[in-house]
């Protein structure tokens, strides 16, 4: 991790902690433990109030709206792809009068083929046989996809020490908290205990939230295939050209969602593999080769032994 001790910043009623990535990372752990310490209060569900597409004069407004809670609590959310989008650090520093920033940073090819996984599931990316999809990830063919960012999310976004250095750069190094997948599988207690302790908080309370699963991934395309008849009734297209999902309130599609999420659990998650297929050994080697030379900036950010995620594969 890098290192922090400093005051708890206070921005008004705004929020003053941000989970911002990386996506497919733990970041909904993460949120979820400093949501769980009483001296936090976290928003529900992902804050997308800071990119392009939902910026506007009253996103303040709106964000703040999103807490209900007294403002003698330290406020933050979580977005688990503002590592990826130029515009938000900037934001974040002038809006938000610079807050605490956190990542959590998973080995970057399970990161990329967990991102697929997901876009998939939520039907932005067809369903194809994986090693067939990265192949064209890989070279750029992604023309037939519906889905504009398909290789930034999925490739480019698992550049971590890109976007730390370019993109956060300008924010200071205490304000910055790294924490690697590694270190939680290892001892997730005591990386916990330390975020607290570097987010002036009290490390002596216990979270309990680390012990749940969080956004476990489906890697069955028969599972993939039938979790996106769901998206019917959960997605809807907006007039601004963006996609917002909510949970049916009508009889009909309410039931028809809730049939397939309760057929998935009770039947499907059973039956279906629990780990992703097998990518070809040269698609390995050249995901490998795409993130090795980031792998080695991030190293020199953090000052940190990523060995492990160099010779993993």
């Amino acid at each position: 991790m890098m290192q922090s001790c400093h005051p708890a910043t206070r921005t008004g009623n705004l929020p003053s902690l941000v989970v911002a990535g990386a996506e497919k990372s733990a970041t909904t752990m993460i949120a979820a433990v400093l949501g769980e310490h009483p001296a936090v209060e976290m928003a529900p569900g992902e804050v997308f109030d800071l990119r392009d597409q939902y910026y506007e004069a009253g996103s303040l407004d709106a964000l703040r709206r999103r807490f209900t809670g007294s403002t003698d609590l330290r406020r933050g959310f979580r977005c688990a792809d503002y590592m990826g989008w130029a515009e938000v650090p900037a934001r974040l520093a002038r809006d938000l009068s610079t807050p605490d920033v956190m990542f959590t940073l998973r080995e970057p090819v399970r990161r990329a083929i967990g991102a697929w996984y997901r876009y998939v599931r939520l039907g932005l990316l067809p369903v194809e046989q994986p090693n067939a999809a990265f192949t064209r990830i890989l070279r750029g063919d992604v023309e037939g996809y519906a889905f504009p960012y398909a290789r930034e999310k999925i490739l480019e976004w698992g550049l971590y020490g890109r976007h730390l250095q370019h993109r956060f750069d300008s924010f200071p190094p205490t304000k910055v908290h790294v924490i690697f997948d590694f270190e939680l599988r290892k001892d997730a207690e005591h990386s916990i205990t330390t975020l607290y302790r570097e987010l002036d908080l009290d490390p002596a309370f216990h979270p309990t939230m680390h012990h749940r699963r969080h956004n476990a991934g489906v890697y069955s395309l028969t599972r993939l295939r039938w979790l996106r008849l769901r998206h019917r009734w959960t997605w809807r297209l907006e007039d601004d050209g963006i996609w917002t999902s909510a949970r049916p309130t009508r009889p009909l599609p309410a039931l028809g969602n809730a049939a397939v999420v309760a057929t998935d659990r009770l039947i499907l998650s059973h039956m279906t593999r629990s780990e992703p297929e097998p990518l070809d050994p040269e698609t390995m080697r050249q995901l490998h080769a795409y993130y090795r030379s980031d792998i080695l900036l991030l190293e020199d950010l953090c000052q940190v032994d990523l060995r492990q995620w160099l010779d993993c594969w």
